[in-house]
């Protein structure tokens, strides 16, 4: 796995954000559009609501079996796996270079209404 971000960690700490920058008039696309297309799911995708979660379940579609994040925060629209490892529950998202893994609080496993990967 890449860089394990703790969730519990996360909201405790003061993270470095570094320099943002608008986007200029002049570049065609505005930040808007940009978040626009990336939560554009595709077409013919289904879900269902994950009792007891902020998150559905991709029930139809290319990325049939993951999650879809409906907490509001900044991975909301994205999709992701639930791994369990050593008693430990992640969400990942994306693979490869993109890959961005957050481990859930103790406590917070899937149940077996939700799913979830098992520790290979």
């Amino acid at each position: 796995m890449t860089e394990v971000v703790s969730i519990h960690a996360a909201r405790s700490a003061t993270a470095d954000r570094g320099t943002t920058h608008a986007s200029s008039p002049d570049d065609g696309t505005g930040f808007k559009a940009a978040l626009a297309e990336a939560r554009t799911r595709p077409k013919g995708e289904k879900t269902e609501k994950v009792s007891g979660h902020h998150y559905e379940k991709i029930v139809a579609g290319p990325d049939k079996g993951e999650y879809l994040n409906r907490t509001g925060n900044a991975r909301d629209g994205e999709a992701f796996r639930i791994v369990q490892r050593g008693g430990r529950t992640f969400h990942v998202y994306a693979t490869g270079k993109d890959q961005k893994v957050f481990e859930l609080p103790h406590g917070k496993g899937p149940d077996a209404t939700s799913g979830g990967t098992p520790a290979a």
